[in-house]
């Protein structure tokens, strides 16, 4: 494990910038406990869970073995049997996804050569771990809301934060081809609405095309992001979990924002992370510190999850448990290695951070007669 060390040091920064996206249809989450930092896939077509240990990257660097970052597991979430699906022997797993239905899998893969990562590899394998396909060097993908689709980004990365796209693709599972269908692209989601696809491109500022498969058609468009909720009203603008310090979500159809004076929402803005939409309603997922929360009622030191229901404007406290998706008014939860599920009328809500009242100007002096002698 040793030899292993420098190699996972010279490249964890790359890792950060490569291996990340959301589908729609599940949800990433990360749990609190040091160690045991997984990332996670939700089908909530197929109550299922795909799974690795990538956060576990953190502790290599202390010459801690974490084998388990380099293996892919599927839970069933009815039996909680849980599967091994695939494993990289000299490499390292990027980020992964469930499809909607539940019936295929994504994952990005990288491999080692010498003390550098070589060889970067979208593959497409069955829930079973087999094989189907392989793209090479992409940076995001995304499943269709129905699963029949995979579109991803390709290209090359010139440094440690420049990337250079070569085009967006799109893999159809029904007729097994794959078509180029535009020239650049660096992120990509799919709208439940309109079932198109959306690619967020920064050749010169941020720039959003709209893609739909009927017409095999791309257009501009104003929007300002591309992570789409589950009923396609609402998106944000932050690239999920590798944003800090912003909260933005606006009406799919205005591009109007929609999180201005929201008192509930404000003691969590704008120290908040987004993690993403949840695989059901239109409830976004926020990583926040305690000592961010201004309560008295959670103690410093750890991260906790807020549910925020952006329709409703309620906002719910999960104290350390990750969440991984929404159920039939359930969240599903993995604290300590554990999967567990909990009506969502049981989370507190987030407490309400109290607008200090305004000083009163301090009244006039009045002067002072002089004293009878």
């Amino acid at each position: 494990m040793q030899r292993l060390v420098p190699r996972m040091a010279g490249i964890l920064a790359l890792v950060g910038l490569m291996f990340h996206g959301m589908t729609p249809g599940s949800a990433s989450a990360e749990s609190r406990s040091g160690n045991e930092d997984m990332v996670f896939s939700y089908s909530i077509g197929s109550d299922r869970l795909l799974f690795n240990g990538m956060g576990q990257l953190s502790d290599v660097q202390s010459g801690v073995g974490q084998p388990e970052s380099f293996i892919l597991y599927m839970q069933d979430l009815k039996t909680g049997a849980k599967t091994k699906v695939f494993e990289v022997l000299n490499g390292i797993l990027g980020n992964s996804a469930i499809s909607p239905s539940g019936t295929t899998i994504a994952v990005q893969v990288n491999d080692y050569r010498g003390d550098v990562s070589a060889n970067p590899r979208l593959l497409v394998l069955t829930p079973e771990g087999k094989e189907i396909t392989a793209f090479a060097k992409s940076r995001d993908f995304a499943w269709s809301p129905d699963s029949r689709f995979l579109a991803y980004t390709a290209g090359e990365w010139v440094s440690t934060y420049t990337f250079q796209s070569s085009g967006t693709w799109l893999y159809d599972q029904t007729f097994k081809t794959t078509t180029k269908i535009f020239d650049t692209g660096d992120f990509v989601a799919w709208s439940p609405a309109d079932k198109s696809l959306y690619i967020w491109s920064w050749p010169s500022g941020v720039r959003i095309l709209r893609f739909d498969p009927r017409t095999q058609q791309v257009m501009e468009t104003k929007q300002r992001g591309i992570f789409f909720s589950p009923s396609g009203r609402y998106y944000h603008a932050s690239i999920p979990k590798y944003n800090e310090g912003s909260v933005e979500v606006y009406d799919a159809q205005s591009n109007q924002p929609v999180l201005s004076h929201r008192p509930r929402l404000a003691s969590v803005l704008p120290p908040a992370r987004i993690v993403g939409w949840a695989s059901e309603g239109d409830v976004l997922i926020l990583e926040v510190n305690r000592q961010d929360l201004a309560s008295e009622q959670y103690p410093q030191g750890r991260v906790d999850t807020v549910l925020y229901d952006v329709a409703h404007d309620i906002a719910r406290v999960i104290v350390d448990d990750s969440v991984i998706g929404l159920q039939h008014g359930q969240a599903i939860l993995h604290d300590r290695g554990k999967f567990t599920k909990r009506p969502l009328s049981s989370l507190p809500l987030l407490p309400e951070r109290p607008e200090k009242p305004e000083k009163p100007d301090k009244p006039p002096e009045q002067p002072v007669a002089p004293s009878k002698p």
